[in-house]
């Protein structure tokens, strides 16, 4: 998995990371709206196999979460819905 760790009792071969969108972030009203729900906080059970759609969604959540651009394209991406 080549992510800094390695879990050797681990049999599912997997890491659940729990990724919470801070209220401090900019963009925390625009993301929380876009969003349609409460939910800013999510675990993923990522596995080691990255074809793995639990891992895209990881990593959608991530690029969703850390994204700092222009708010405008939050704004079209909700009016796109």
């Amino acid at each position: 998995m080549n992510y800094g760790f390695i879990n050797l009792n681990n049999d599912g071969n997997e890491f659940p990371f729990k990724i919470t969108l801070p209220t401090s972030d900019p963009l925390f009203q625009a993301k929380n709206e876009l969003l349609g729900t409460a939910l800013v906080k999510r675990t993923y059970r990522v596995m080691a196999d990255l074809q793995e759609e639990e891992t895209f969604k990881w990593m959608s959540w991530l690029r969703f979460v850390d994204y700092d651009g222009d708010m405008m394209v939050l704004a079209q991406a909700k009016s796109k819905d």
